[in-house]
């Protein structure tokens, strides 16, 4: 069995992009975009399977992974039958999805994964175990330290799909990261799965389990496991989805459009938020194997087009983005299990779109819009550092939106905006974008008047290259002086208005941990073996199944909200994420200690204006030393205060932390959202397995 190197550190890492002038490697690639399936007529309609095999990866060589691969759907495919895997391949992330706002989105989603493939794959009940050889020669077991099921390395070939930045259903069909797909390498089957999704996409979005045909129901019974096909028969009773299956599924869901109520803006006539245009992305989400899954590339880019599109490009006079657009997906990988234990190496390299140090190429005065997608398994991704807005650098960076989400017309007038948000931990941060795992940012970029390529380097590695080539451009950005189109930056739509400060203004704190030893002082064991991190003091699921955090979803008539304080008491920055409904930022806490001991906090808290997310880092904390200067263990934690409303789609999803292998390990815990009329009486009722 071999010995695991690639590790995941549990320190947060930062990618400072700085661009300078520099001379491109020989033979740097151009950049390629991912392979893109577009939506028409209301629909996004796509085949996605995830395979496994043999993948060459810059830097690191050829090695066996899980893989996407996706292609469009006719209007009818109820006589699928898949393109045969290629023998050898290289790596690439999985396709561009691209829809508008309002369209249904509709994936035939097939797992062929051979599990013989891999030394560390297991039925899903109990964790991998890996093993080395100690100074005698002697095979003695490493993983799992002391982690225990469900929370550990497990199950990595069992996955599903996660819409993240999705505001749509998590039930079913929908954004369901509860559903677990079980791999079926016999591909037999897939012209009878097609046809039964077909059936399911002929209808409305299915409500229960009971819209699905009958047949498909019978062809699973033969193929679960007892104890899962029991557990399914469970809930099937009690009028719940099944989590297991088999082979196929279909992923059926809306991406709800705002339509304003003529006497108020802010009120929808049948939501009470929509769907927010913007960059967002898809990735695999079984719990136990988010990291794992990450290193393997299991992601895409998720464009979700809408008024925000169209602004840019009638600014532009685009009939299509073309060449104006570049979709950037910055990701690790790896084919091992990361163990999250300290050892030497360097981590995997920083790749772009599957390449390594790409180069693209722009005009002198061009403007592109980069739409960045985060996926790498953990850590922080600062995209733009100081250095790109440093003087002699005439690179000019306007960030039009976060998470997804345009900014507001003050917040896009104030540029760089993300100089005025801490960054996790002291020194202060750097001028620029700061993305943590699954963040995404849109910015438009206007190239220097001066030819020459230059790079963009993370800790002093080049990521990727701009060749400025000698042709002059006249391109504007918006807002810039006559004789610029002096078109004004788009409002925000009413659902994305300020939240109004609640009525109860004492927030409802969420904690973030771990066990700390009291020697230790930073998150690596003196042993080697990390921490055991923990939500709330508890790990998911630790004292049995339960939902942890229970809401009553608001509506149209109340449009209830929620202040949470999201707190940070260990000494590494962690990224918080919640599915389906996003926040805003109402302010940032990042401890600081000076010279003298003293401790305080550098704070950003806009007074309006707050901007949406999806995925926050909460600043690390810090130790505060006692009055002779000696490290004690009194921590001062980081705090983030967000404002959140649930809203239009009840049911059950998950906070977590987006440093995955912390999720994997039990950072995590079950959110569940209850019609006012089921509140709180339903908060506990069947109650989902961990996933």
């Amino acid at each position: 069995m071999p010995r695991f190197t690639i590790v995941l550190r549990s320190s947060a890492f930062f990618l400072l992009l700085v661009a300078g002038l520099a001379y491109a490697q020989s033979g740097s690639p151009a950049l390629v975009e991912p392979d893109e399936i577009s939506g028409s007529g209301g629909k996004l309609r796509a085949a996605i399977a995830i395979r496994d095999g043999d993948t060459q990866i810059p830097n690191v060589g050829k090695r066996r992974i899980r893989y996407f691969q996706g292609w469009k759907l006719p209007a009818d495919a109820s006589d699928l039958k898949l393109p045969d895997p290629p023998a050898s391949r290289t790596f690439a992330p999985g396709p561009t999805l691209r829809a508008r706002v309002g369209d249904n989105v509709q994936i035939m989603l097939f797992n062929q994964v051979d599990e013989k493939n891999f030394a560390y794959t297991n039925d899903g009940t109990d964790c991998d175990k890996t093993f080395s050889t100690d100074s005698s020669g002697n095979t003695v077991p490493e993983y799992p330290y002391s982690d225990k099921y469900p929370n550990c390395f497990h199950g990595s070939s069992t996955a599903n799909l996660h819409f993240h930045g999705t505001h749509t259903s998590p039930n079913g069909t929908g954004d369901n990261v509860l559903l677990q797909l079980i791999p079926n390498k016999d591909r037999s089957m897939e012209a009878k799965w097609a046809k039964m999704f077909e059936q399911v996409f002929s209808g409305p979005i299915p409500q229960k389990f009971s819209d699905f045909p009958p047949e498909y129901w019978e062809e699973q019974k033969k193929l679960l496991p007892e104890k899962l096909r029991i557990a399914n028969e469970h809930r099937i009773a009690a009028g719940q989805w099944p989590q297991y299956f088999v082979g196929a599924f279909p992923n059926y869901l809306l991406l709800p459009d705002f339509l304003p109520s003529p006497d108020d803006p802010t009120k929808g006539l049948e939501y009470t938020a929509g769907q927010a245009p913007g960059t967002h992305w898809y990735h695999a989400h079984k719990h136990g194997s988010t990291a794992l899954h990450m290193f393997n590339g299991l992601a895409g880019a998720l464009i979700v087009e809408g008024p925000y599109d169209d602004y840019l490009r009638e600014y532009y006079g685009l009939t299509s983005y073309g060449n104006f657009e570049k979709v950037l997906v910055f990701q690790q990988v790896a084919a091992d299990l990361p163990l999250e234990k300290a050892a030497p190496g360097a981590p995997p390299p920083v790749l772009v779109n599957g390449q390594q140090k790409p180069a693209i190429e722009m005009k002198r005065g061009e403007v592109q819009l980069w739409r960045i997608v985060n996926a790498t398994s953990g850590g922080v991704l600062a995209t733009v550092g100081s250095d790109f807005f440093a003087p002699g650098n005439d690179f000019t960076v306007k960030q039009t939106a976060m998470d997804g989400v345009q900014f507001s017309p003050s917040n896009y007038a104030s540029q760089p905006f993300l100089t005025k948000t801490p960054a996790p931990g002291p020194p202060n941060p750097p001028n620029g974008l700061t993305l943590a795992g699954g963040n995404r940012a849109d910015v438009l970029i206007k190239a220097p008047d001066t030819a020459g390529t230059y790079s963009f380097k993370s800790n002093g590695t080049v990521v990727l290259y701009v060749k400025v080539v000698d042709q002059a451009s006249t391109m504007c950005l918006p807002g810039d002086a006559d004789p610029c189109p002096q078109k004004p930056w788009p409002a925000m739509p009413g659902y994305l208005a300020d939240l109004p400060t609640p009525a109860d203004r004492y927030p409802h704190t969420v904690t973030f941990g771990w066990d700390p030893e009291p020697t230790r002082t930073s998150v690596v064991r003196t042993n080697k073996i990390p921490p055991r991190f923990t939500i709330d003091n508890r790990q998911f699921a630790e004292r049995g199944l339960t939902i942890d955090q229970c809401v009553r979803m608001g509506d149209s008539e109340d449009g209830l909200v929620q202040e949470w304080l999201v707190v940070n008491t260990t000494p590494t920055a962690h990224p918080f994420h919640i599915h389906i409904n996003p926040f805003q930022i109402v302010s940032i806490d990042t401890p600081a200690i000076d010279k003298t001991g003293k401790a305080s906090y550098e704070s950003f808290a806009p007074p309006s204006n707050y901007v949406w997310r999806d995925v926050i880092s909460i600043p690390a904390g810090a130790a505060v030393p006692d009055a002779q200067g000696n490290a004690t263990q009194q921590i001062m934690p980081g705090r983030v205060k967000i404002r959140q409303r649930f809203v239009d789609f009840p049911g059950d999803f998950v906070l977590h932390c987006h440093i995955l292998a912390h999720e994997d390990r039990g950072m995590m815990q079950f959110v569940r959202v209850v019609p006012p009329a089921d509140y709180p009486a339903k908060c506990q009722e069947v109650v989902p397995e961990h996933h």
